[in-house]
This record gives C-alpha cells, structure tokens and sequence, in this order.
C-alpha cells in the first residue's frame, strides 16, 4: 500500500482525531496503526489487500 506522508502519526494522536471525528477505532495487539472505519468497505478492502500481499 502506497504511503501518502513520510512521517507516521502516532497511535494517541490517531486516537484524539478518530474520538472527534466520531469515528470507529479498530485495532489489534502489536498493530503499527489504527484504522478509522468510517468508511468500512473501503477500510475492508484495503485489510484484505494487505493480507494477500503478506501470504
């Protein structure tokens, strides 16, 4: 998946904006990120994309 910043946002920052924009926080133990599901077929394909590029 191509990157869009050359600096990563940190998980407290991702949470503090995903609380104000009311949006879903989905992550998992050791996760390098957060994913807002505020548009969950896009969020979805994009999940499934990167498992297919991690088997």
């Amino acid at each position: 998946m191509p990157r869009t910043t050359k600096s990563r946002v940190p998980p407290a920052a991702q949470r503090g904006k995903a609380q104000r924009a009311h949006a879903k926080v989905v992550s998992g133990p050791g996760a390098p990120h957060l994913v807002l599901a505020s548009h969950p077929g896009i969020t979805t394909a994009r999940i499934e994309r990167a498992a297919r590029e991690t088997e």
